[in-house]
């Protein structure tokens, strides 16, 4: 019984004085008057040590008020955490690691539980870091019936968490984010994970370094330990170059920064072969799933994005484009390599608007031959008819000349060509061909 009322008696007065810690009202300044003067910094000290020496004691972890005593405990360590003074925090944090692992083994439910609460209430910022990385170094141990609860309750968190501007707080996220990922990202859906997504890239236009920085990396980690991999590595890839793409438009440099330090986290992991697999029909039964893998023309996109800002007027910007390239030389996706070092595999260039509009009329043409060619049927196509079609297309193009007709004769192959001009290449044609008939 004595230990127990040295308990009520410390939490009480932590609590006294934590309470007068927030802004007072008129009527709570009355009563705050009547009351003795406050805790002084020296009993804060005292209580949370005989709350921590009588907490971890044997003798009570048989008394049925235990668990409620010990989220109490939890709830005043934290809140101490955010004590004004330095000696009280420090003794506060002490406090918290001990009765971790002292109650680890026995009684680990209940303080993930706490940890949670306070990451839930998402209060003020040394309290929310105390809890939130300690949540994370015991997220592997949560059992998997209680891994989906946990992570339906911290998504809704973590995106309120993003928002706050706080560099400390968006730090500790950043490396609680791995963790807690790793041992719960699995058991979350396709649109869970990208509204957290949604989240971080939000960050990316930042004005602070540090949250452009803490919000690529978690991003990554995000798609790095979800169900599927590959697939929210494309998803983030096609999200990153949607922001920039066309170039020719003005963009905030800070949106620049956020977005090339993205893909240099990214890109690492884009070499890397993922095959997912996963239980389908009856239980036993692995069969690999139907993924969505970067498209070559997307990662030539990033090439051509990192080499489009080395010219950016922002040294910064310069500086972030030039290690884009670096760690894209040093671990090149395949696809991306094979493009590199192949002759006549670029094109055409794809991150200017004029290159996608040019695009756009060379599959018009085609659409337009292949039309034809079903419109007659069994019959051959007039050639004269079918270029008379095409003038629309070849005047409005910008090319370097008409269209070459290399051959013709009767009922036999022939090839066109229209040449226009290509900010990469300098020069590039496009071939159809098709059968026809001489007209008179």
């Amino acid at each position: 019984m004595a230990t127990m009322e040295k308990l009520m008696k410390a939490f009480e007065s932590l609590k006294s004085f934590q309470q007068q810690q927030g802004p007072p009202t008129a009527e709570e300044l009355a009563q705050r008057q009547k009351k003795e003067q406050a805790t002084t910094k020296k009993d804060r000290v005292t209580h949370c040590l005989t709350i921590c020496e009588n907490i971890v004691a044997q003798s009570l972890r048989t008394s049925p008020e235990f668990q409620k005593l010990l989220g109490i405990a939890m709830e005043m360590f934290l809140l101490c955490s955010d004590d004004s003074e330095s000696d009280v925090r420090m003794v506060a944090d002490e406090c918290l690691n001990k009765i971790i692992k002292a109650l680890m083994d026995s009684n680990l439910p209940r303080l993930q539980l706490e940890l949670y609460k306070e990451i839930k209430k998402n209060s003020a910022s040394r309290s929310l870091r105390a809890a939130l990385w300690r949540f994370a170094e015991l997220a592997h141990l949560i059992r998997p019936q209680k891994c989906r609860p946990y992570l339906v309750n911290l998504l809704p968190c973590v995106s309120r968490i993003t928002k706050r501007q706080e560099e400390s707080v968006q730090e500790t996220l950043a490396a609680a984010m791995p963790k807690v990922m790793a041992a719960l990202g699995h058991f979350a859906n396709d649109g869970e994970i990208k509204v957290l997504l949604k989240s971080f890239v939000a960050n990316l236009k930042s004005s602070s370094p540090t949250i452009r920085r803490t919000a690529a990396s978690s991003a990554v980690s995000v798609c790095q330990h979800s169900r599927r991999t590959s697939y929210f590595y494309t998803w983030l890839l096609n999200v990153l170059l949607g922001l920039l793409v066309p170039v020719d438009e003005e963009h905030p440099t800070h949106l620049i920064l956020g977005v090339l330090l993205t893909l240099r986290y990214l890109m690492p992991l884009l070499q890397q072969q993922v095959n997912t697999t996963s239980l389908k029909g009856s239980f036993g039964v692995t069969r690999k799933e139907a993924d969505v893998q970067p498209t070559p023309e997307q990662l030539l996109q990033v090439y051509e994005l990192t080499l489009h800002y080395t010219q950016h007027w922002d040294h910064n910007v310069v500086t972030a484009a030039l290690e884009l390239l670096q760690q894209m030389f040093r671990t090149p996706p395949p696809e991306l390599l094979h493009m590199l070092i192949t002759a006549g595999s670029i094109a055409h260039g794809s991150v200017f608007r004029h290159d996608a509009e040019s695009r756009a009329r060379s599959s018009s043409i085609l659409e337009l031959i292949g039309k034809r060619n079903l419109q007659s049927g069994s019959s051959p196509w007039s050639f004269c008819s079918l270029l008379r079609d095409l003038r629309g297309f070849i005047e409005t193009d910008r090319g370097e000349g008409p269209p070459a007709v290399h051959s013709f004769s009767g009922n036999k192959e022939v090839t066109l060509s229209i040449y226009h001009l290509d900010p990469l290449t300098r020069r590039s044609q496009t071939h159809f061909t098709g059968s026809i008939v001489a007209a008179s």
